[in-house]
């Protein structure tokens, strides 16, 4: 420290900070001081988030004597492997069972595997039981997304980790066997809610609907994505609009039944239960949420006449129907109007209505949920 022009006066404060548990009063009594053993849940996990020496999570980047509670190892990618091969149940029981290993760093043991194998090598790959994994990785996403974080649309962060496992999957396969196991993941899977959310990354990558095609960015093939396509919109109509309302992840997968191909069924559906004005609202308030507001295009999915439902519902929106008047409060936000200038709003919406159908070959855009 000397050599540096450095004094321990000034500096043992910059020492505290990183290696917390170090008792500066006592330092220089000479005196045997352990790194942890002052340190408190609190001030580890506040380490953690610093990544410092302190952090047990982060440790091993400069120890090897404790491997933390998330870490992952070679035994237990041996586990995984030995999972598929006892079926998909055993797989999916050993991804939740890993979930609940969590790191100070926030991530869980199932996240850093999915991270990790996502960087294993294709020709490694090749030889694993991967349709077995890819169903027991599909039948458990949706469990472990209840308890992980999510970006500001509420999309889990593990579910990313798994598109990207599947997209390291895609490229080390050939497109014959990949396309089977996906298939099938798509066929029987039990999580509707990751399910859905692949289907409708991929109904816009392919162009299927909207203007956003990515051909750089898909998870399927054009053969494997009309595959998939073709059967979530057989499970959604088994399912049925009411079964489909009341799941947990009821506004996206509305939107993928309809942007996927179904939009007439549906509309159709819809109307059939719309008579009842309880019914409706319920509905309505599904296609938004806490992180989005309701748009005129994202009713013309659903609706032939989006501002004849608009107008139904301002006229129910009084002060003992709280359900109505959201739904008003969120269109009136996302169009940017109040009470007063509602109603030229709602021309401008029917000039619109009235022109696009009009056009031939024009339907509703591709906008969806709107921030």
């Amino acid at each position: 420290m000397a050599i540096d022009g450095l004094s321990w006066e000034s500096d043992q404060y910059e020492l505290e900070r990183h290696l917390p548990g170090i008792n500066l009063f006592s330092l220089g009594a000479e005196k045997d001081e352990r790194l942890f053993s002052q340190a408190n849940r609190a001030a580890l996990a506040q380490a953690a988030r610093d990544k410092r020496l302190a952090s047990p999570s982060h440790a091993r980047l400069y120890f090897t004597l404790v491997a933390p509670s998330d870490g992952v190892s070679d035994l237990d990618i041996a586990h995984l492997l030995e999972a598929a091969g006892k079926g998909r149940a055993a797989v999916a029981a050993l991804l939740v069972e890993l979930d609940g290993y969590k790191g100070d760093a926030g991530a869980s043991k199932a996240e850093r595997m999915l991270d990790q194998l996502r960087y294993t090598p294709h020709e490694t790959l090749e030889t694993w039981p991967i349709e077995t994994l890819i169903a027991g990785m599909v039948d458990a996403a949706d469990d472990l997304a209840r308890d992980t974080g999510s970006n500001e649309w509420g999309r889990p962060h593990i579910w990313y980790l798994m598109k990207a496992l599947l997209r390291q999957l895609k490229a080390a396969l050939p497109q014959d066997r990949y396309d089977t196991a996906i298939t099938s993941a798509f066929e029987t899977g039990a999580s509707l809610g990751f399910l859905t959310e692949v289907l409708r990354g991929e109904t816009f990558g392919h162009g299927y609907f909207g203007d956003r095609a990515s051909p750089h960015d898909r998870l399927t093939s054009s053969e494997g994505f009309e595959s998939i396509r073709l059967k979530m919109l057989d499970r959604y109509s088994a399912l049925g609009v009411d079964e489909v309302v009341a799941h947990a992840y009821a506004t996206p997968m509305v939107y993928a039944w309809s942007q996927a191909g179904g939009r007439v069924d549906l509309i159709q559906r819809v109307a059939a239960r719309a008579s009842s004005e309880t019914w409706l609202l319920s509905f309505i308030q599904t296609l938004y949420g806490p992180r989005s507001t309701l748009s005129f295009d994202a009713l013309a999915t659903f609706f032939p006449s989006p501002v004849a439902v608009v107008r139904q519902v301002y006229a129910l929106a009084g002060p003992d129907n709280p359900a109505a008047q959201d739904i008003i409060r969120s269109i009136q936000a996302n169009s940017h109007a109040s009470d007063g200038d509602f109603d030229a709003v709602l021309s401008a919406w029917q000039a619109r209505e009235t022109a696009t159908q009009a056009a031939p070959g024009q339907g509703a855009s591709d906008c969806g949920e709107t921030g």
